[in-house]
């Protein structure tokens, strides 16, 4: 399977476009599930997984934009490793597409009223294999920030890692990566 690329347009407010690629991932193992592969995980923030091994199967990416039809999200799927653990492309696109549409209806109806994360955050939860692992949260640059446990995450997709000290950071996904230690 080749990378695949759709453009989606949810209405939902601008703040939230950072939830994107987060949903685009959970659309992923949504469609790998639909096919009978429940195998597969989310590392935060957005990267799809094989959960048991941490092997990569799908990176995803996505980038805004504003056209004369109004604001839009690219989305990428490029196939890793593990990319055997895909379905067909289609299902792959529905799948993603049927995510976004759940996550605008429930923006719509206000389930997210806490922050773009909020409506599939305890979904995300159960597909995110390293919470409570011990983890280092690793900046841009390859630097080791921090050493600790994965405590959680928030309604804005902020991951919060538990240091040996007993005090808790935050890093949003644009700030830093989390790897197992």
């Amino acid at each position: 399977m080749g990378d695949v690329q759709l453009t989606v347009r949810p209405a939902v407010p601008m703040g939230f476009l950072v939830a994107a690629p987060a949903i685009a991932a959970m659309g992923v193992v949504d469609a790998a599930s639909a096919s009978g592969s429940d195998e597969l995980g989310i590392y935060w923030p957005h990267d799809v997984v094989v959960a048991a091994e941490g092997t990569p199967v799908c990176a995803v990416s996505a980038r805004g934009g504003y056209d004369d039809q109004g604001v839009f999200v690219r989305i990428d799927l490029t196939p890793s490793d593990g990319a055997s653990a895909l379905p067909a492309e289609a299902n792959l696109e529905d799948a993603v597409r049927a995510r976004f549409d759940q996550w605008e209806r429930d923006v719509s109806n206000g389930r997210s009223a806490g922050g773009a994360w909020a409506s599939f955050l305890s979904d995300y939860f159960d597909r995110e294999p390293r919470l409570g692992k011990r983890v280092e949260v690793i900046y841009p640059n390859g630097r080791v920030a921090a050493t600790g446990t994965f405590a959680g995450l928030d309604v804005w997709g902020r991951a919060t890692v538990t240091l040996d000290s007993g005090r808790q950071l935050e890093f949003s996904p644009e700030q830093a990566g989390i790897r197992l230690a």
